[in-house]
């Protein structure tokens, strides 16, 4: 709806096809109009409950539930549409300074409806909002500054509901396992919620060791299953009104993450996997998982201390190099993207905790909540290695082959610029350093406009590449925004590179064992390694010069 002012509004945005059927014209239409969106949209409520109620087995509290979750949606939904329709119509006879003026606060004001309804919601919608607060390559500045507050206005659950859950799961009293559990938790998520205990020693009865519980919301399986369902109807919906409607995949992705999401024994599984991945890394660390007191709603792990990887000013204190921080933060996660092909797909600050090695100066990082994994094939992940070697070294027939096989097609120039947030003149272009400079504030608004502006290119680009390709699409946004928080002390691009060399060398012989197949493969990797070093001699000579080669330090997603 954001994407539809009127047509002489300064290009500022562009018309979206999909919204095409809310276009509006002369104003003595628009009662008329307004009366039949707020009609479709109580059709849309009573519509959904009625097909929920007859598709699954519910009780008359749930539905209830449901349909009032769904009636405040449609409420918002038509709330917006009316704001925007009225707001377009009335910039007719305004000046191009009370046009941006305009914008700006009918955006303010829709984000505020959206914002209501994912906290009043709660649950998956919670989850949605955090979503949609990193999505700035898509969204209205004002959308995603207010879908901040997402992340600091998690659901919280009553100590009286936690003990009940661990009742439930454990088949015992809680306080016979544990000696003492905080009733205030440390963390809250939309999902969960984490607080800090002590296991009761078994030949003791005393204190044993300290541990951090995970305890999902109570009740939350059943919500969000039913949210599933409803916006599964929506979609499917909207699909029908709108035929150029392509983000059915993100309920597709939803109904495929979200029953892993909520059971904790997958997260422990995740969780030692990832560990033995990096079993042979002092600087990674993975808590130990205490499995008999571990169920699908309650996860029991070895407490660890640090502090948020974007907290500068902790790190500061313990005295960690920012420099070191970030190097640190990019290998471990280029080495889960491009060598183990198991990768954690929402790397955001709280997931991320950091502390000094003992003895040391260096940094040590570590992984929290391994809910959501997505293990990468072979083939994919040689065919992303390929893409970011391409990307890496501005060679645009490389991308263009790499996005063929992971099938965006021609338009592997949108798919790059997702990728990288980046034009694709600054992705080919001859001069390297400007895939890492920093992004003036003209061209960081420009890249907004288009992205509003090939909005159908973009979903059309979502909907086509493997699956696999969403979670990493979002792994590298939170990667991006921990670089800019601490300020983007290297380059994380040439980090990546020599991560990708290495997952080509082990895709090559897996594939092509024997002497001579390794002889070519040196020769090949011996040829981009000397390009990768002669490319990291002109940053560090660009460095040197004081054109510091970096990412933007502005702040724009969580």
């Amino acid at each position: 709806i954001f994407c539809r002012p009127p047509s002489h509004h300064n290009n500022r945005f562009v018309y979206a096809p999909q919204f095409r059927a809310f276009s509006t014209h002369e104003s003595s239409k628009k009662p008329r109009r307004f009366v039949r969106i707020l009609a479709a949209g109580g059709c849309a409520v009573l519509g959904s409950a009625a097909y929920i109620a007859a598709t699954s087995d519910l009780k008359t509290s749930q539905l209830v539930k449901i349909t009032e979750r769904m009636g405040r949606n449609a409420c918002g939904v038509v709330s917006s549409v009316v704001d925007y329709k009225y707001t377009y119509w009335k910039m007719k006879s305004m000046t191009p300074e009370e046009q941006e003026e305009a914008t700006r606060n009918v955006h303010l004001r829709g984000a505020h409806r959206l914002l209501h309804a994912c906290t009043s919601n709660g649950g998956l919608y919670v989850k949605i909002g955090q979503i949609l607060a990193q999505m700035e390559h898509l969204l209205p500045h004002e959308y995603v500054q207010t879908m901040k507050s997402m992340f600091q206005s998690c659901p919280h659950t009553s100590y009286d509901d936690v003990l009940e859950v661990l009742q439930e799961e454990l088949k015992t009293d809680p306080f016979a396992v544990f000696a003492s559990l905080s009733p205030e938790p440390i963390a809250s998520a939309s999902l969960a919620q984490v607080h800090v205990g002590y296991l009761r020693d078994p030949q003791t009865g005393g204190r044993g060791p300290k541990v951090a519980v995970k305890v999902q919301h109570r009740g939350l399986i059943e919500t969000s299953l039913l949210d599933i369902r409803s916006l599964d109807f929506f979609v499917r919906q909207i699909k029908r009104v709108f035929k150029d409607f392509q983000y059915g995949w993100f309920v597709d992705e939803v109904k495929l993450n979200l029953p892993n999401e909520l059971d904790f024994r997958l997260e422990g599984l995740n969780a030692e996997k990832c560990a033995a991945n990096f079993k042979n890394n002092p600087q990674v660390k993975v808590p130990r998982i205490y499995w008999p007191f571990t169920s699908q709603r309650v996860l029991v792990m070895e407490f660890e201390e640090g502090c948020s990887v974007t907290d500068v000013n902790e790190l500061k204190r313990m005295k960690l190099d920012l420099q070191d921080v970030a190097r640190l933060m990019s290998q471990t996660f280029s080495e889960q993207m491009f060598v183990h092909g198991f990768v954690h797909a929402d790397p955001h600050p709280g997931n991320v905790l950091i502390r000094r090695m003992p003895n040391s100066s260096k940094p040590l990082l570590v992984m929290l909540d391994h809910g959501l994994y997505r293990t990468l094939g072979d083939e994919f992940k040689f065919n992303y290695c390929q893409l970011w070697r391409s990307l890496i070294m501005g060679d645009a027939e490389g991308i263009k082959q790499a996005a063929l096989k992971l099938n965006a097609g021609e338009l592997y120039p949108y798919f790059a610029a997702m990728l990288t947030y980046k034009s694709w003149d600054d992705i080919v272009a001859s001069d390297r350093s400007k895939l890492q400079r920093k992004l003036t504030k003209e061209e960081s608004t420009r890249l907004q406009q288009y992205a509003v502006q090939y909005a159908g290119e973009i979903g059309d680009v979502l909907h086509r590449v493997p699956r696999e390709m969403l979670l990493l699409f979002k792994t590298n946004d939170c990667l991006r925004y921990v670089d800019r928080q601490l300020g983007a002390p290297i380059n994380s691009y040439l980090v990546m590179s020599e991560y990708c060399l290495r997952g080509i060398r082990q895709y090559h012989r897996q594939t092509n064992p024997g002497v001579w197949s390794a002889i070519q493969d040196f020769q090949e990797q011996l040829h981009l390694a000397l390009r990768m070093k002669m490319f990291k001699i002109y940053v560090w000579l660009l460095s040197w010069l004081n054109y510091a080669v970096i990412f933007p330090t502005e702040p724009t997603t969580a």
